[in-house]
């Protein structure tokens, strides 16, 4: 995003939650995390012309925790999906789901359980076994539970695809997908 652009928090942050690679003005995409700090002239500003209790900032506290796991829930979609416009690249999505920094990561688990299950994104030189991909989700699906009750995309998208092919349970993918495509959640819409 430029330098200089000002915009309201709260929609930055809603706007980076569903496109965290795109600029919520312009549409332009960018290839690093987006860092903002507070706009100083803006605050004061307000403050002059319509008295200190003008300005209400957005509590943006649990922002950055969830910015960074949608990043990088977003970095693995894009190779698995081509969307970074380079051939689809299973066994860089799979080695970054598996040995990055995020294992504790419930988003990362999820995907990490998708990449090992042998019906899901078939690639012959990907690990799959459907064992550990159980393990892997069962490990996960009460974390995944509590983000898709609170309305994460991602959690709900990864959900989706695992009772879609995985489980084959269709009407309650459909589910998944349709709440997290309701939120603009490409993938989502995608498979719907």
């Amino acid at each position: 995003v430029q330098s200089g652009t000002t915009f309201d928090r709260q929609h930055l942050c809603e706007s980076l939650l569903r496109e965290p690679d795109r600029c919520p003005s312009t549409g332009m995409q960018f290839g690093e995390m987006l860092e903002y700090e507070k706009d100083v002239v803006m605050h004061h500003r307000l403050s002059l012309y319509m008295g200190e209790n003008a300005y209400e900032p957005y509590d943006d506290s649990s922002f950055r925790r969830q910015y960074e796991e949608v990043w990088r829930g977003w970095k693995i979609a894009c190779r698995l999906y081509g969307m970074n416009r380079r051939p689809i690249d299973w066994v860089a999505a799979q080695e970054m789901a598996m040995n990055g920094t995020c294992r504790d990561d419930s988003i990362m688990s999820g995907f990490t359980a998708l990449l090992l299950h042998p019906d899901i994104f078939p690639d012959s030189r990907l690990q799959k076994d459907r064992r550990e991909a159980k393990r892997a989700w069962l490990k996960v699906d009460l974390a995944l539970s509590a983000l898709i009750e609170g309305g994460n995309p991602w959690a709900q998208w990864i959900n989706g695809v695992f009772l879609d092919i995985a489980d084959h349970d269709f009407e309650s993918a459909k589910d998944m997908y349709q709440l997290a495509a309701d939120q603009g959640h490409a993938l989502a819409q995608y498979n719907l």
